[in-house]
């Protein structure tokens, strides 16, 4: 029985694409990555909201006991291609993003009236987090297309469209959304000329909100006062206010390391489902995955970066590495030849956009928050380097040593007896800084793996404050989410740094000096790049640990 969906009474989807036999049997599945709906719905339970969508007229529903396999994810169940008689009938692409640490597996039908003509299927640590599929059904009376969007434990879209030859076309956009399940959705921060967006998972029922950007995920809890939520940002004095309602969410973020008057406004929508991944495999975009010679600005405040790209779908994935560290985790779309990257984790709010013309990136633009813009250009380069980090900042004395105030207000020296003949790291930091805390998680990591052998690290922090305490509650708060557990320093503002140690200057945070067990410096690193550069932050681990291992014999 073969006939188009239709809607009766607003919601009852009565029909299918394909074959309405509900036989189960045991068919043997050539395809290993394709999900299968019909285990996917034994894990289904609670309630469903659905909203239809006909052209200006808007239905929602909700539904207590939904029926999951013969009505809500029937379409899916039936869309099954992974059968024996399919084995040849479909090509196998598989597209990997080592930057967001996803793999994209698509298969495209290679015959012209197979009913799913394309399906691809988003895994993350072998785990899929989402399945889109194209489907088909064509008669000499009628063709039907539905694109069918998948994601697990947040809900599913039917975008439909029906055409009866020579009379007319029907659409409707189906959405169901799983009850008490952390749902999809994007902000968008008000910075005058532009807009930020920033993706997010709300999960009103244990008040949390989960920003995601690539491999990076950022868990924040709410608060609620009334009808007001607060969602303190962890690691840096930056929070956000808010107030939700169905469907949008208006309110503020404020970022204290950068003053009480820092405050950029934002709004939020629910994240269409087939918007939450960018799989369109019959689509041509322009080729942008690679390494880019990169510089910011122009003329002589002109400076060098690389930039890193790898696209799944019209997904984005990206960063940029400078001379004196890197810009996170960045995530984005392509439309068209045109482009953005964007990122937020409570205190780096950035979006890059610019234009792809063959190995060139042109009309680049670049904003950070609500103070800073300039522009950018890039060229296709798998050859271009930066200086060596390594070789960017020297010390002024041979004699190096301090003391500074611990949160305790205990004075340390470098030249106390916890530390002789051992190999220390200085750390130079803020925890202002975010690439600073990248590298603290590294050291944190590095720290319990070499400390019994005989490694010490002393973080030195430069707080935005000049007032022990107020310098003592930001740090604190950074040490406590990190669970850092080497010494912790505070040892003045940023503009104290250079006249406090001897070194000619400090061109960035952070800068880290390897000391030998003689009390030698026997390098000063210069920046920091993190797990969001890929296989630079990966040697630099490697690089790193291997010198420690040598220092430590």
């Amino acid at each position: 029985m073969n006939h188009w969906i239709k809607i009766i009474g607003g919601f009852a989807i009565a029909a299918s694409l394909f074959s309405c036999s509900q036989e189960k049997e045991e068919v043997i599945r050539p395809f290993a990555d394709v999900l299968n709906f019909d285990e996917e719905v034994k894990d289904l339970s609670g309630g469903l909201t659905k909203t239809v969508i006909t052209g200006e007229k808007v239905e929602t529903q909700s539904q207590k006991t939904p029926d999951w396999e013969k009505i809500e994810l029937q379409p899916f169940i039936e869309a099954d291609f992974n059968r024996p008689a399919n084995k040849d009938n479909y090509q196998r692409l598989e597209y990997k993003s080592e930057l967001a640490g996803w793999t994209d597996v698509t298969y495209i039908g290679t015959k012209e009236k197979l009913s799913v003509i394309w399906a691809t299927y988003r895994y993350q640590d072998s785990v899929c987090i989402g399945a889109v599929l194209e489907v088909q059904k064509l008669s000499k009376g009628y063709d039907l297309i539905e694109r069918l969007t998948y994601i697990p434990n947040a809900g599913y879209s039917i975008d439909n469209t029906q055409t009866l030859r020579n009379i007319s076309e029907e659409q409707f956009y189906l959405s169901g959304e799983f009850d008490n399940k952390p749902q999809p959705w994007r902000m968008y921060f008000d910075i005058g000329k532009e807009t930020i967006p920033v993706n997010f998972d709300l999960d009103v029922s244990s008040n949390t909100i989960t920003f995601h950007q690539g491999k990076e995920k950022i868990k924040v809890e709410m608060s609620t006062s009334g009808t007001t939520y607060r969602a303190e940002m962890p690691i840096f004095q930056s929070y956000l206010e808010f107030e939700i309602t169905e469907n949008t969410i208006n309110g503020e973020f404020h970022n204290l390391d950068k003053g009480e008057d820092y405050i950029i406004p934002f709004t939020a929508d629910k994240l269409p489902y087939d918007l939450a991944f960018g799989a369109r495999p019959s689509n041509a975009y322009p080729k942008i995955s690679g390494k880019w010679e990169t510089y910011f600005g122009v003329g002589e405040e002109k400076t060098p970066a690389i930039g890193i790209f790898e696209r799944l779908g019209d997904d984005l994935i990206g960063t940029f590495a400078t001379e004196t560290g890197d810009y996170r985790f960045l995530q984005g779309k392509i439309v068209g030849d045109s482009f953005s990257l964007s990122t937020f984790d409570g205190s780096h709010l950035f979006l890059f956009t610019g234009k792809i013309k063959g190995d060139e990136i042109t009309n680049g633009q670049f904003y950070s928050g609500s103070h800073y813009h300039t522009t950018w250009s890039a060229k296709r380069n798998d050859s271009f380097e930066l200086t060596n980090p390594d070789e960017m900042t020297s010390l002024t004395e041979d004699h190096f040593d301090f003391t500074f105030p611990d949160l305790r207000g205990t004075l340390i020296s470098l030249s106390d007896e916890q530390f002789k003949n051992k190999v220390v790291i200085i750390q130079i930091l803020g925890s202002w800084c975010p690439n600073c805390m990248d590298e603290t998680r590294y050291f944190v990591d590095l720290y319990r793996k070499y400390n019994n052998n005989g490694l010490e690290i002393i973080g030195l922090a430069f707080e935005r404050s000049d007032d022990f305490e107020t310098a003592k509650t930001s740090l604190t708060k950074a040490i406590n989410d990190l669970n850092v557990p080497y010494t912790m320093l505070i040892a003045g503002t940023p503009k104290d740094a250079s006249s406090v140690l001897p070194i000619d200057k400090i061109k960035s945070y952070p800068t880290s000096i390897f000391i030998d067990k003689n009390g030698k410096v026997v390098k000063v690193h210069t920046g920091f790049y993190g797990p969001g550069t890929g296989k630079y932050y990966e040697e630099y681990v490697k690089e790193t640990e291997e010198f420690i291992e040598g220092l430590l014999r």
